[in-house]
């Protein structure tokens, strides 16, 4: 096996035993995955790597009675040969899938080996690509592809436990879904391998994945039919924070151009894993069986024959089907997976999808087409800016927003209230849509960092104006916004218009319940309404996040002078006839110093 990238070349021998054999050496060139290789130089066995793909390259006799295969790889000079995560974070037991891209090498070439080590064992092992954590630490999987020098890793670090009450959650295909099955109602099972409890549609009462039924006072089996269309959240045994999924939600795990879906079996249980395509996350459900609609009695459990994985929807069937008086359900097995309707009294296993903040009026709720992952968030640059009381990072910048290019900015995915985002050449950060901002807030600025309120704007210009002003007095007051806050000519890109005003003006969002954008520099604007056609929603704007500096620190932005007090400020930068006598607020100093105080 040979692994090139385009454009390069390789020397090929074949060898004919016994030396003085008389039979000469024909090359010839199989395309098993687009036009991989082409020969260079003549038909020699040089060949030259032309595009993606893979191609076998044979040696035979003339005669054709003797003949070598050679599987030739080639990928692009813009990729390079990785794992399909670079690290992941897992808790004691838990267990993840890696493997090589571009995928299409190990697909294709029958020899295409790969041995799998970690550099700790003890706190990871690896099988297969299979990563299974075992004690806290850190740990790096390695995957060493045979006869190359290709040797990509994954940092796994393992952490203890989770809390039954709480889960990290994993994103896939837009979708929070846990990482582990209900177990007693508000709690998570263990591991994700785990069973955890049945239950019956709509209702709490917990039932036990095993027989005989669990030796606690249980009440007798209940085929009464609720009456609702959807599974009320009294009844939602999913923890605080979690709850049932929907139909659709369900059904995003099936949209194989977006999710791959693979049996398998983790620490001896079987059943499917479903991994994001684009961001590698990847969750396990276990097929544990269900309990029959009519006595309760278990079928289909681990172990058997015809072992299956059944799990709720939170949504009940139209009345088309069974009067309404069934529910969607999902059934799984080694060779099924149906999307189908059950009668309610059946007990089946719960798999929880995350509750996400309501979306501000204007913002649509359907998942951005380039999918529901921003990939790696960063920010431009490490440095940071105290300005007051708070502390502000440089523009941020994410490996999927990054990777778009203008014409991915498109009108129809803006004006519509949809997250949007694209990267800004020649600039700090990323372009993002107000309402992308709405919608990824919590991960566009990793904590302690947040997405700046249109306050701590306010507290901004407070500290480089001497005064609450929604315009900046002079060109030295917009200067200081571009040395002391490093703020940066940013521009913004219309749906229509393109990048614009790269030049003259930074345009950066806040996080709010109205849009609102920061302009500075050229008319400096410290805040703009939206107008009546939604422009503001539409256009593409930078983020820097925020974070609150310890309470006594004090920033220097003026040259030092005797201090006097300018004035007192209440935390929304409104000016005070007389210093309080009592709660959070701003002294403004005549050097610039701002002192937060609480009395």
């Amino acid at each position: 096996m040979v692994i090139l990238k385009t454009g390069e070349t390789q020397q090929i021998s074949a060898t004919i035993t016994p030396s003085d054999a008389t039979r000469g050496v024909v090359w010839t060139i199989t395309e098993i995955s687009g036009y991989a290789i082409s020969f260079y130089n003549g038909n020699n066995g040089q060949i030259k790597a032309s595009n993606r793909g893979v191609a076998r390259l044979t040696a035979s006799t003339e005669d054709g009675s003797i003949e070598a295969h050679c599987y030739v790889g080639v990928f692009s000079q813009n990729e390079t040969i990785t794992l399909n995560k670079s690290s992941t974070r897992l808790t004691v037991g838990q267990s993840d899938q890696l493997y090589i891209l571009p995928e299409y090498l190990e697909a294709n070439i029958p020899d295409f080996n790969v041995t799998w080590t970690s550099s700790n064992t003890n706190v990871a092992i690896v099988e297969n690509g299979t990563v299974t954590a075992v004690s806290e630490g850190t740990a790096t999987i390695s995957a060493n592809i045979e006869n190359t020098n290709f040797k990509p890793n994954c940092t796994v670090a393992v952490e203890a436990p989770q809390d039954n009450t709480t889960d990290f959650g994993v994103e896939i295909n837009g979708v929070f879904w846990a990482t582990r099955n209900v177990d007693m109602p508000g709690t998570f099972a263990a591991f994700p391998e785990r069973p955890g409890m049945f239950y019956q549609w709509n209702k709490n009462i917990p039932w036990s994945t095993t027989d005989p039924l669990p030796d606690v006072p249980v009440p007798d089996w209940d085929t009464s039919v609720p009456e609702v269309a959807l599974w009320e959240p009294e009844t939602d045994p999913s923890p605080e924070g979690w709850r049932l999924p929907t139909a659709a939600e369900r059904s995003s795990l099936s949209d194989e151009s977006k999710v791959s879906r693979t049996w398998t079996t983790l620490n001896g249980v079987d059943g499917y894993r479903f991994t994001d395509r684009q961001n590698g996350n990847s969750i396990f459900l276990p097929a544990v069986g269900m309990r029959d609609e009519n006595d309760g009695s278990l079928q289909d459990e681990q172990g058997s024959s015809f072992a299956s994985g059944n799990y709720w929807s939170g949504q009940g069937t139209p009345t088309t089907i069974n009067n309404g008086l069934n529910s969607f359900f999902w059934t799984f097995s080694a060779t099924s997976d149906l999307w189908c309707s059950n009668r309610r009294p059946a007990a089946l296993s719960v798999r929880s999808v995350k509750i996400q903040p309501v979306l501000p009026n204007g913002c649509n709720t359907a998942m951005p087409e380039w999918g529901g992952s921003l990939g790696t968030v960063s920010f431009a640059t490490n440095q940071e800016w105290i300005v007051g009381n708070k502390i502000w990072s440089d523009a941020v910048q994410t490996s999927i927003c990054s990777g778009r290019s203008p014409s991915e900015f498109e009108t129809g995915n803006s004006t519509n209230g949809c997250a949007n985002c694209r990267s800004n050449p020649g600039q700090k950060g990323d372009f993002f849509s107000w309402c992308a901002v709405q919608r990824y807030a919590e991960t566009l600025c990793p904590s302690p960092w947040r997405v700046p309120t249109k306050d701590d704007f306010l507290e901004l210009v407070l500290v480089l104006d001497g005064e609450e002003t929604e315009r900046f007095k002079n060109t030295a007051v917009r200067n200081r916004l571009l040395n002391d806050w490093g703020g940066n000519y940013t521009g913004f890109i219309h749906p229509a218009l393109g990048v614009t005003m790269q030049n003259s003006n930074g345009f950066y969002w806040t996080q709010s319940d109205t849009n609102h954008t920061l302009f500075f520099c050229t008319g400096g604007w410290i805040d703009r309404e939206a107008y009546a056609d939604g422009y503001e929603h539409s256009i593409g704007a930078a983020v820097r996040c925020v974070r609150d500096a310890a309470p006594t620190s004090v920033n220097t932005i003026l040259p030092e002078k005797e201090k006097t007090i300018v004035g007192y400020f209440n935390m929304l930068g409104q000016k005070l006839p007389e210093e309080p006598t009592s709660g959070l607020f701003i002294i403004l100093y005549n050097n610039g110093k701002v002192e937060k105080i609480v009395k």
